[in-house]
């Protein structure tokens, strides 16, 4: 139920925002990883701000991507502190409720943010 989610997560939640992305989602976009850094993509780092129940760091570690950031944590408590993890590349599959579209498409509009690539 929505109140289990939202007693596990230090952060308001939406039930119908916890949905995981299936490991196709990551074998499809594996070679735009990989292209980031041909000569050795298991170095490169990524980051995805939204926090589900794992499946992100497990889907990207299958396919030989070690460095991922996906933490239980507020991202916008995060992004605000502009206490960003080191990452080369954001890849996230956002919530779509409320204003989260919004947010996200600030900060990676966002001078912190930089010319890093995002999908």
């Amino acid at each position: 139920s929505n109140v289990e989610v939202q007693d596990s997560f230090p952060y308001p939640t939406d039930a119908d925002d916890h949905c995981e992305s299936p490991q196709e989602a990551y074998q499809n976009v594996q070679p735009l990883l990989q292209s980031l850094q041909p000569s050795t993509p298991s170095q490169i780092q990524i980051y995805d701000p939204y926090y589900c129940a794992g499946a992100v760091s497990r889907n990207l570690h299958e396919l030989g991507f070690q460095n991922v950031y996906n933490q239980k944590e507020d991202c916008y408590k995060t992004w605000e502190s502009n206490n960003l993890p080191k990452f080369d590349v954001l890849i996230t599959n956002p919530p779509y409720s409320g204003d989260h579209i919004e947010k996200l498409m600030h900060f990676v509009t966002s001078s912190s943010f930089g010319s890093r690539p995002w999908f």
